[in-house]
């Protein structure tokens, strides 16, 4: 499959997909209950990417986060804005925190686990993890194409991230932590799940500088879409649902397509860097 290089973060994603029917999500949900994650009816269509297909862009790149009035998914303002202010860095002090050969000029947060690189990717040193640009305006379908052709400096693989990993970014409220209670972690989940209700602020504190339970360190504190599910073949969950991290309270909730938390999710692709950086 013909992957998209994504050298800077100015280009467009044109998404020509459309949201799957509830056949289409049922025959997706028995895929991913014994570990699959791509259905092949969802990947985009084959082609030159920015002639008359799927994917445009410009200059190469691979641009993500803000819906257009078209349709057309691209950096918004506040990423836009955390760029500038990376390369007005740059242009100060003559250099990167970290120089990666693989990934370019990356800053560094203030504690060292997480570092941004200017073409978008950012890696989590804690987990590994490597994390594209989030996107607003795209369905959990539109997100399995987008990740299953994503690459950032070479780094492929990304795919959309389980509630397990979306844990990893959690802070301040224990039983959400990736060694919290809370028992849902990857694939099909039941609604019964316990041990994963909201925080109480006034115990414990949001150490988010947004005022939400995320890592300090995390740029985007976003609410994202996640691949950990329940139903339709699960008598608890008639209709297809997915398992959300609310960063706002802390809690793993579960919520249907057209409710408020699906339609203000934002995506992520995930994927495992191959080796740690310096």
């Amino acid at each position: 499959m013909q992957r998209l290089a994504a050298h800077t973060v100015l280009g467009l994603i044109v998404l020509a997909t459309a949201a799957c029917g509830d056949d289409k999500k049922k025959d997706r949900d028995e895929l991913m209950a014994d570990g699959s994650i791509v259905d092949p009816d969802d990947e985009l269509p084959s082609g030159d990417a920015g002639v008359d297909g799927a994917i445009g862009n410009i200059d190469g790149g691979v641009s993500i986060d803000a819906a257009l009035p078209d349709g057309a998914i691209a950096v918004d303002a506040g990423d836009a804005a955390a760029d500038a202010a990376s390369a007005d860095a740059a242009a100060g002090d003559g250099g990167c925190d970290l120089d990666d050969p693989r990934f370019g000029c990356g800053r560094v947060s203030q504690n060292d686990d997480w570092v941004r690189f200017d073409n978008g990717l950012e890696i989590d040193r804690e987990t590994g993890l490597g994390w594209s640009p989030t996107l607003s305006g795209v369905t959990d379908d539109e997100l399995v194409s987008i990740c299953d052709q994503l690459s950032l400096s070479g780094l492929a693989d990304f795919r959309i991230p389980e509630i397990r990993d979306v844990r990893t970014l959690a802070a301040g409220c224990p039983q959400t932590l990736p060694e919290g209670v809370c028992q849902v972690q990857t694939g099909a989940q039941p609604r019964a799940s316990t041990g994963c209700g909201p925080c109480n602020p006034a115990v414990n504190a949001p150490p988010h500088a947004s005022g939400s339970y995320c890592r300090p360190e995390v740029p985007d504190c976003a609410l994202l879409w996640t691949l950990t599910h329940c139903g339709p073949n699960d008598s608890d969950c008639p209709t297809h649902e997915h398992w959300f991290y609310i960063p706002s309270t802390g809690a793993v909730e579960l919520h249907g397509y057209g409710t408020p938390v699906a339609t203000s999710a934002r995506g992520r692709c995930v994927a495992r860097a191959p080796e740690p950086l310096p």
